[in-house]
């Protein structure tokens, strides 16, 4: 499985606490701007979509738009033993 860099990094950031539920903007750093949130979205759907996260049933909003929020699943709590 291949992530985005972005993709890596929430997983990432996910992993260091993974009962935490979360919409993890810190991966922008501290100066973004709502267009980063598409990416920030685009990522999210990506380890979705992989299977690595679930959507909870909780609404966050960032510069007035709601965003999941997202938990890891059983698959996305083991980190991948070998990389290609």
């Amino acid at each position: 499985m291949n992530l985005s860099p972005l993709a890596e990094q929430i997983l990432e950031h996910l992993r260091a606490a993974p009962t935490r539920l979360r919409y993890d903007t810190d991966v922008l750093g501290s100066m973004f701007r709502a267009g980063d949130l598409e990416r920030l979205d685009a990522a999210y759907e990506e380890l979705e979509r992989e299977g690595l996260i679930e959507r909870t049933g909780a609404v966050v909003s960032f510069f007035g738009q709601p965003k999941r929020i997202y938990r890891l699943s059983t698959k996305g709590q083991a980190p991948a033993t070998s990389r290609a």
